[in-house]
């Protein structure tokens, strides 16, 4: 594993009177970031690296300030520059410059923090605002599609936040997370998408998503547990995002050279599981029936592990990663959640209850009815079972799909990846046992196409305990 850390600190001392503030950045260091810290010990400023010469401008307008910056006073006194990067026997050059003046604010290369500013003014770190993030769109309880991964500018992303929300749109998504690489993003374009806040946790042995969270997470490996540097750091993130009511997700977990490997992780740290990751970036095709495989050991041994999905995407929609092949756009995959209302709270609600459909086209619609009553994936139906008479009850588990191409077909999967059979299943489920089941639409070649997450019943064992235990029996 590569050794990140600190690379250094440039200290620049501002004079009264100052209108604005521009570090110019120069870097090849990889895994390079900085962070801004006003006279009074503010951060005011986040900044990932893209191996480029870059400016960054923290003014007192959200219109000329730089993604990532919190807008306001430019105070007289010592502003601080930490530097992280990979550290390496041969270090690679890198420079930070930073500027001052009382005129109009400078060009910049990076787009601005947006219409919408989101933090709720100069606080020790950024902080979202709550009323901002109580916006409903929708007070209706349906299922809203979405994007749980995307990157913009403001990290390794190659478009504006404003051009990603406008694919978003035209994509027909209800709702976009955006997740910088160790960013909290602090404001967004006016957009009718619903954002959802949230960062990528990015460290050297693995990638989570803090989702919904409303104030930035202290990443840096000075922190006393070794921050994203550590196994125990990356622990304590994840238990700050659910602190925050926020949700965790394991970014794609096997795939190389970003795989999970913590292995200490507690699993019931985790939340959800990105079980598919760009399928337009081949690598990916490889990795998917591992990781379906590893979710399916994971609600074996009764951890109700959310599986979510995620574009994560960084190309323009002209771009691809194989020449000739299919573009890499937001919203493939969409993750389709029932949600009481499109809103923050809502999408990240339903979310953590893991009414939860993954699709790359398909609508995919189950259900799971005991004597009549349905309930929707993610559902526990440990209590219907118990009210039922002793031994054994029939489960009707139902699914429908449209927009599905000509010879895909549904399948139901239970314990154990055992197949239960295609479109309507019933099965009999003993109360307190361990069940569970969920729907996958493959393609005529075997392709999945779609998922839901499971509906069970009972407790499972739960004899895994951490990442390592959860590897170790994998296939």
């Amino acid at each position: 594993m590569a050794s990140f850390g600190p690379l250094g600190v440039v200290r620049a001392d501002i004079g009264a009177g100052q209108r604005w503030l521009r570090l110019s950045v120069s870097e090849t260091v990889s895994g390079f970031s900085l962070l801004v810290f006003d006279p009074r010990g503010r951060l005011r400023g986040q900044y990932w690296g893209k191996q480029a010469a870059e400016q960054l401008v923290i003014t007192t307008e959200a219109g000329s300030s730089s993604c990532a910056t919190v807008p306001g006073p430019i105070l007289e006194g010592e502003w601080r520059v930490e530097v992280f990067g990979v550290a390496d026997s041969h270090p690679l050059p890198w420079s930070v410059t930073v500027e001052c003046g009382t005129g109009p604010a400078p060009a910049d290369t990076l787009p601005p923090v947006g219409a919408v500013p989101w933090t709720q003014g100069l606080t020790s770190v950024p902080v979202l605002d709550r009323e901002r993030l109580a916006r409903v769109v929708r007070r209706t309880r349906a299922w809203y599609r979405g994007d749980f991964h995307a990157h913009t500018r403001a990290s390794d992303g190659h478009q504006s936040a404003e051009a990603l929300t406008r694919q978003a749109t035209a994509r027909g998504l209800d709702f976009l997370a955006v997740t910088e690489h160790n960013l909290l993003s602090t404001g967004h374009p006016a957009a009718d998408v619903l954002i959802v806040p949230g960062t990528e946790v990015t460290s050297p042995a693995g990638h989570f998503n803090a989702l919904g969270i409303r104030r930035w997470l202290d990443w840096r490996p000075q922190a006393g547990d070794g921050g994203c540097a550590t196994g125990p750091g990356m622990t304590r993130l994840m238990r700050d995002t659910r602190e925050q009511c926020g949700v965790v997700s394991v970014n794609h977990p096997l795939l190389r050279p970003w795989a999970w490997d913590w292995p200490e992780t507690p699993l019931d740290a985790i939340d959800a599981l990105e079980i598919w990751n760009d399928p337009t970036y081949p690598p990916n095709a490889d990795v998917l029936d591992a990781t379906l495989a590893l979710w399916t050991r994971l609600w074996d041994d009764g951890h109700r592990v959310v599986a979510l999905g995620g574009s994560d995407t960084h190309l323009k929609p002209s771009d691809r990663y194989v020449p000739g092949g299919p573009p890499s756009v937001v919203g493939d995959p969409w993750t389709a959640v029932l949600a009481d209302g499109l809103s923050v709270s809502a999408v990240v609600d339903a979310v953590r209850a893991g009414r939860v459909c993954v699709s790359r086209g398909p609508v995919l619609q189950v259900s799971a009815a005991v004597n009549g009553r349905r309930w929707p994936p993610g559902a526990s139906l440990t209590a219907a079972l118990a009210g039922r008479p002793p031994g054994r009850t029939r489960v009707r588990l139902a699914a429908r799909v449209r927009q599905a191409p000509a010879g895909a077909s549904v399948r139901w999967v239970g314990n154990g990846g055992a197949l239960l059979g295609g479109g309507d299943v019933e099965c009999m489920w003993e109360a307190g046992a361990w069940r569970w089941a969920r729907a996958e639409v493959r393609d005529a070649d075997g392709a999945l196409l779609a998922v839901s997450n499971p509906v069970s019943a009972g407790d499972g064992a739960r004899r895994l305990r951490v990442w390592e235990d959860l590897l170790a029996g994998a296939p």
